[in-house]
């Protein structure tokens, strides 16, 4: 059975015509990440959710001042938070929508990363920098976190805040496995150049998959990072990615026969 996100009752899901208006509306360099980056992706490599909801709002990277501006191109309200509170959280954009119902857009500074402060500080730099841009037309481009930082994300969730955000956290994990294994095969299909960077993003997928976060998402909860890889058609489509694959395939074996 499908799982739902979290949601208060009186919060408006932002979805359809009222997701694609705020994702049009985003300033210059804000970047979408959370559930509706994993959203975008799924969207774009056709990886449908089955009627399910992938998140009830919207996350993204950014300041005070982009707070301000979406607000205002959205006609919405800015919520801020206690000035001395701990919090990630830079602003919220609330939208008002029929029945006094509200979509919410939490504009943060940093995203979590489970294993305490410092790792969440190099992974918001690390999504920072690797964020992809898309023309949506007149001028708007869109920034938006990039598939295995998106994976990354989700089994951060998974592993730190299962507890408190309930089983969607896992059904994401698994649609942004299915979207890493997407774009792995996306890559894979390109041009030699994109091609080449198969090596570097099957490291970071074994990398994630032998980390604590990733062990916990496998061994608590069936999640498996690894099956985002098709060592076989990957090294039949590039065989120069064939050395990374050796130690994936040794885990894979690993994890199939109980030994992991």
């Amino acid at each position: 059975m499908p799982t739902e996100p979290n949601n208060a009752d009186d919060e408006l899901l932002l979805q359809g015509r009222l997701l694609d208006r705020v994702m049009r509306q985003l300033p210059r360099d804000v970047i979408l990440v959370g559930g509706q980056a994993l959203g975008f992706w799924m969207a774009r490599f056709g990886i449908s959710a089955q009627g399910a909801v992938v998140t009830a709002d919207a996350d993204v990277i950014g300041t005070v001042t982009d707070a301000r501006e979406l607000a205002r191109r959205l006609n919405a309200r800015v919520d801020l938070p206690r000035k001395t509170a701990r919090t990630s959280l830079v602003a919220q954009v609330r939208i008002p929508g029929p029945g006094g119902r509200e979509g919410n857009v939490d504009v943060l500074h940093l995203l979590f990363a489970d294993g305490g402060l410092q790792k969440c500080g190099v992974f918001t730099r690390k999504v920072i920098a690797g964020s992809l841009s898309f023309d949506m037309g007149d001028g708007q481009v869109l920034r938006v976190m990039a598939p295995i930082d998106m994976l990354e994300s989700r089994i951060h969730n998974l592993a730190g805040l299962h507890d408190r955000k309930g089983e969607h956290v896992a059904t994401q994990a698994r649609w942004a496995i299915q979207v890493a294994k997407a774009a792995l095969f996306s890559h894979a299909s390109a041009s030699e150049e994109h091609a080449s960077r198969i090596g570097s993003l099957l490291q970071r997928l074994f990398q994630l998959a032998k980390s604590a976060s990733g062990r916990r998402a496998y061994r608590q909860h069936g999640v498996d990072v690894l099956e985002a890889i098709d060592a076989d058609l990957l090294e039949a489509m590039v065989p120069a990615c064939a050395p990374q694959l050796v130690a994936v395939r040794a885990l894979q074996e690993e994890r199939q026969t109980g030994r992991s």
